[in-house]
């Protein structure tokens, strides 16, 4: 028998075709397509949007199709309902948090305080040090939306960043199933951070990158032999700021200025 793994709403209804419901112990009979079926990583991807998602594993029972990632079948058995954070692979619970966190960022959330974002802006450019130069900076927050744009248009990573990319991405190299779920970690918190965030600022790519970098560093923590370079990155992004980067020696973080009452 073929397994399958299967994403659905919570209320276990398929997420491509929501007429079929699935559960536990249960003998479904339907016309199924499902793509990636035989790989947990996958269910990630046929969401339709739709997050948090419940995700079954199940036994096809009779013939069954299979065209490269495409699983079509017209019975399935429901086994169990397994955990969601096992679809981000190793350390997929760390994975899940981080994601949900994320999901409720307060860009007007006050209290950040100077010092606080310094400290991790430094500590960001401490770690990525290993890799290469890092420039000395200062910290210059701004609060105007346009001139934050402008700024972001003018900043380009260092070669250290670079670099600690290319670390992460050796790391699982000969390893199919963990060069798998790392970039399935990482792809699918780009689209989950990215249905929530994609209107709300056209600086929302750099969240993204940030957010995405961290958690394949997530991924692979195990495999590494240096800290994660984005988690003061992301603890700033939590407190509803904007790390836009180096241009020249400042590092600038934008947040959204304050309405006079």
């Amino acid at each position: 028998m073929q397994k399958v793994y299967l994403a659905t709403s919570m209320e276990g209804s398929a997420c491509w075709t929501p007429d079929i419901t699935y559960e536990l112990s249960k003998e479904v009979t339907s016309e199924h397509w499902q793509f990636g079926g035989a790989n947990l990583g996958y269910t990630l991807f046929i969401r339709k949007g739709l997050w948090p998602v419940r995700i079954f594993e199940g036994q096809i029972l009779g013939d069954f199709e299979r065209d490269d990632d495409l699983l079509v079948f017209k019975k399935v058995f429901i086994e169990k309902e397994l955990p969601l954070a096992d679809a981000f692979g190793p350390n997929g619970q760390k994975i899940l948090e981080q994601i949900n966190r994320l999901l409720s960022i307060d860009f007007d959330k006050p209290g950040a305080t100077h010092e606080e974002i310094s400290n991790l802006v430094n500590k960001h450019l401490e770690i990525l040090s290993r890799f290469g130069r890092v420039p000395r900076v200062t910290l210059e927050i701004v609060d105007n939306l346009g001139i934050a744009e402008d700024i972001l248009d003018r900043v380009k990573n260092s070669r250290a960043w670079s670099r600690a990319v290319t670390a992460m991405n050796e790391s699982v190299k000969g390893n199919n199933d963990r060069k798998r779920a790392y970039k399935m970690a990482s792809g699918a918190t780009w689209d989950i951070l990215a249905e929530r965030y994609w209107m709300r600022s056209d600086m929302v790519i750099r969240l993204l990158i940030d957010n995405c970098n961290s958690i394949a560093h997530l991924s692979v923590e195990d495999l590494v032999d240096f800290q994660n370079p984005w988690e003061p990155l992301v603890k700033i992004w939590e407190m509803g700021r904007f790390p836009l980067g180096i241009v020249g020696k400042k590092f600038f973080v934008y947040e959204k200025r304050k309405v006079e009452e």
